[in-house]
């Protein structure tokens, strides 16, 4: 598998968020096309129905258009359509025990200390839309979690514990 570091490989797929059903692969294809020539491009539909799921990736043949890319607003057939360096499990951490009012800018800014932050988000209860106290935060490299977790999993925000652990993908069939 090719490298991917923050600057550009070969293999730096770029994911695609936001995809309205009405937008047609052909209008996709055609803006992210203007940038330079696609080496791949995704959309991703639901294994059984075969509907788009409203995302899908995009790999440019040169790896330098990427950056571009991703610093440039897109909107198509009068959509905004996202697009973000997806991050794979491994560059994620569960933070878990969060104050209840704690914002994201906060949660942002106390773990920048060990990385670049490209995500994070603190889950709310869809009824009362208060904190549900736990939360994630998504850093460009796999060494920013290492730092977190190498000294204690347990951070201090706002005069209270929380812990922090890795993030693991769900597999198929694991027994819970």
């Amino acid at each position: 598998m090719a490298d991917r570091d923050s600057r550009g490989s070969s293999a730096r797929p770029l994911f695609i968020g936001g995809i309205s059903m009405e937008i047609t692969e052909e209008s996709l294809r055609a803006h992210f096309g203007q940038f330079g020539d696609l080496a791949d491009f995704v959309l991703k539909r639901d294994k059984v129905s075969g509907r788009r799921l409203g995302f899908g990736f995009v790999t440019y043949a040169n790896p330098e258009i990427a950056d571009e890319v991703l610093n440039t607003y897109h909107n198509i057939d009068s959509k905004e359509v996202d697009v973000k360096i997806p991050v794979t499990y491994r560059q994620r951490i569960h933070v878990g025990g969060l104050p209840s009012s704690l914002t994201e800018g906060e949660l942002k800014e106390y773990f920048s200390s060990y990385g670049n932050v490209v995500g994070q988000q603190i889950i709310l209860d869809k009824t009362t839309g208060r904190s549900r106290g736990f939360g994630f935060v998504s850093f460009d490299k796999e060494e920013a979690v290492e730092r977190v977790l190498s000294n204690s999993d347990m951070h201090e925000l706002r005069g209270k514990q929380v812990k922090t652990t890795r993030v693991f993908p769900i597999r198929a069939g694991a027994a819970g």
